[in-house]
């Protein structure tokens, strides 16, 4: 169904959370993606920080700190 309707799933595998941020970043400035769904989540998150900064759509797998205003699933 994806396929049909063009849509397409874009993965990045981060060991850091400074390369997680950078990666971010990047597919949010060349308008890679119309959503982000975040598979971590850290204790003062700085993608959540950037993405709600941001107005970005994006929502977590875990519970983050501060989840208010947040589409999270609590695994």
């Amino acid at each position: 169904a994806a396929d049909e309707e063009k849509y397409y799933l874009m993965y990045a595998f981060c060991k850091t959370e400074e390369d997680e941020l950078k990666n971010v970043k990047e597919f949010l400035a060349n308008n890679l993606l119309d959503g982000l769904c975040l598979l971590t989540v850290r204790e003062n998150d700085r993608c959540i920080d950037y993405l709600k900064r941001s107005k970005f759509p994006f929502v977590v797998i875990g519970n983050p700190d501060n989840n208010r205003g947040i589409l999270f699933v609590d695994n």
